[in-house]
């Protein structure tokens, strides 16, 4: 079995996403001609081994991955014209990708408070503890059943207001859980209101 022999260097791009605390988006260019079967690999030093690697043998030309610490870590992309076991790929580049990553523990949200607005007509005023979180996720409840939730909205808040409309004048409770990252969801907070015409 021959390998390919591509005469270009790789673009491999590593980024992080806002939404999401302890992931990498990782995506690299070239070799469509023939169509290559990639394999990432990866280091925590800068030193290549065939069994470190976050995919093998696949024809996507991205992937995004949770890591499980801080770190400077390397990458290398491996290509080879049949899909194969990972020794089977050798890095097309020797000078790899690195990106110094910072892992954040994940934290439920606490302190969750809802209260009726003192200055404000219809609006519900959600408030939480910081967990250093780019992002928060804020689930409303039907009712007291865990699997009634939806995906309300998100912020870089830790505060947030919702506003009641008349349509809801018959919903009297308003229950809201908050989501951090990767973190699980807050416990529950319940709110009556009234609707003010």
């Amino acid at each position: 079995m021959e390998k390919i022999t591509f005469n270009f260097m790789p673009i491999i791009t590593v980024t992080k996403p806002k939404t999401t605390q302890n992931m990498l988006d990782i995506s690299w260019t070239g070799g469509d001609q023939p169509k290559p079967y990639y394999t990432l690999f990866y280091n925590t030093t800068n030193k290549f081994s065939s069994d470190k690697y976050l995919t093998y043998g696949t024809t996507d030309k991205s992937l995004s991955k949770i890591l499980p610490s801080s770190g400077t870590y390397y990458f290398w992309l491996g290509i080879n014209e049949y899909e194969c076991l990972p020794g089977s790929y050798d890095p097309i580049s020797t000078v790899p990708v690195s990106f110094d990553f910072k892992y954040i523990g994940l934290v439920t949200p606490s302190d969750v408070t809802a209260v009726c607005s003192s200055t404000k007509d219809n609006i519900i005023e959600l408030s939480w503890s910081s967990t250093g979180a780019n992002y928060y996720w804020i689930y409303s409840y039907y009712s007291e059943d865990s699997t009634s939730g939806y995906l309300l909205d998100t912020t870089t808040s830790t505060s947030y207001e919702i506003k009641i409309d008349n349509y809801s004048e018959a919903q009297e409770t308003g229950r809201y859980r908050i989501k951090s990252a990767e973190s699980k969801l807050s416990n529950p907070v319940s709110i009556n209101f009234t609707y003010s015409k």
